[in-house]
């Protein structure tokens, strides 16, 4: 129970979109404004009030779309944010507060009116010189990896000022997987070499990164800095939204379904062709040739995102974000201890063709994917993608972990649709 009725101004562009109000009782509702729907929703704000402008309501948390923009629930950034402003991890509503002002891409969210007294949190108690620590805690970032929002000083990554945006993301692999960023940043160079617009990544040592609390990690271990699409070089946003904000589902629908819904990657090219262009379900589509590739199972709905440049009417994707070659990391391979397991054999996070199962992935599950993504030229498309992958390995298996190289190398002896373009060129 709150204890009284708290409102927030969503921002766009410097035009205001909507509200989301929390009633005593703790329901959050979403309430678009009308000026701006009047306005033919111009700037957009996203895929799903486009499909249903009208108002979202949540019972605990936050309607997906808002969700979405926080750290995950149960996240290490999330529990470290809300540690250190006194805010319970469960109450998004406080959260989005604070962090409103520096979300994934363009909008903010701001105090509104409220018909009692103002939704009251932790920092409002504290002195000029722990806000302004508290400042360098106030960004956000979706996911569950820990991550810094940063700015580049140098050659070094420190905490940006209190009156400009990160423009860079530093992310710190967890302990027991000192080779993450290597793997990451080589995959995304593969991308890069196969022909995707891709992120620019740098390795870069811990030493060289100021971050506002500590890590577990040693000064001379590697981290991967991410610079932001979302940003640009002089600090304005761009907005962007993911998949999951895309289909109106919450961050846990991430990987395959929430309650009765089931998405597939056909279902996600029949909806980038009716809401973006043909053009960029064809760019989806050479993107998933890749993930297939890659052994890249963590091809969730949130780490595909829409770009809305400008006053754009409608969106395109994003550069290439999160590629990794999850297939060569521990627990994840083609490997016999894997035998015992529920599912054996590696999976992609999405249906294709019908099936995770990468070891089914054939000619007849890539032809089902192309007849339900009704784009004709889909099988053409993503066997295309492959071989692009196969002729950009040989400029990076010299560079890349040995682990990853062993790795990759058995995936395309193991996929059928891999298989058929026959073995890899180290």
């Amino acid at each position: 129970m709150t204890s009284g009725v708290a409102q927030l101004r969503v921002i766009l562009h410097n035009v205001q979109v909507g509200t989301l109000t929390r009633s005593r009782s703790g329901l959050v509702t979403f309430l678009p404004d009308p000026d701006w729907l009047d306005s033919n929703q111009r700037p957009r704000l996203g895929v799903a009030f486009l499909r249903d402008p009208s108002p979202r309501r949540a019972g605990t948390g936050l309607p997906p779309w808002f969700e979405n923009l926080l750290p995950e629930p149960g996240s290490v950034l999330r529990q470290r944010i809300c540690a250190r402003l006194g805010l319970r991890e469960s109450d998004s509503f406080a959260l989005l507060k604070v962090l409103g002002m520096d979300l994934p891409g363009a909008v903010t969210v701001t105090n509104g009116t409220s018909s009692q007294a103002e939704l009251p949190l932790a920092t409002d108690d504290l002195t000029p010189g722990e806000l302004e620590y508290d400042a360098s805690w106030r960004f956000s970032l979706a996911g569950v990896q820990l991550k810094f929002s940063m700015a580049l000083r140098g050659q070094k990554f420190a905490v940006p000022a209190s009156d400009e945006l990160g423009r860079w993301i530093v992310k710190i692999p967890p302990t027991n997987l000192p080779q993450l960023p290597r793997i990451e940043h080589w995959t995304m160079r593969w991308a890069a070499e196969s022909g995707l617009t891709v992120a620019e990544t740098r390795i870069v040592p811990m030493a060289d990164v100021q971050t506002p609390g500590p890590t577990d990690l040693e000064p001379d271990a590697e981290v991967l800095a991410v610079r932001r699409f979302d940003r640009t070089d002089d600090g304005a946003r761009i907005h962007q939204e993911d998949l999951a904000q895309a289909l109106d589902l919450l961050p846990g629908a991430k990987y395959v379904d929430q309650g009765h819904v089931r998405v597939g990657h056909d279902a996600i090219v029949r909806l980038l062709s009716d809401v973006a262009s043909e053009a960029v379900a064809v760019d989806y589509v050479r993107r998933l040739a890749f993930v297939i590739a890659s052994g890249n199972t963590d091809e969730h709905l949130k780490n595909w995102s829409l770009l809305w440049p400008g006053d754009a009417l409608r969106p395109t994707l994003t550069p290439a974000y999160d590629q990794v070659a999850i297939i060569s990391l521990p627990g994840f391979r083609w490997h016999p201890d894997r035998a015992t397991q529920a599912h054996p054999y590696p999976r992609l996070a999405l249906p294709f063709g019908g099936s995770r199962d990468l070891v089914s992935l054939d000619e007849a599950r890539l032809h089902t994917f192309a007849h339900r993504s009704s784009l004709g030229r889909a099988a053409t498309i993503l066997h295309e993608g492959l071989e692009a992958a196969r002729n950009a390995w040989p400029a990076i298996a010299p560079h890349a972990p040995a682990d990853m190289v062993e790795a990759i190398e058995e995936h395309w002896r193991r996929v059928p649709l891999l298989r058929d373009h026959g073995p890899l060129k180290s």
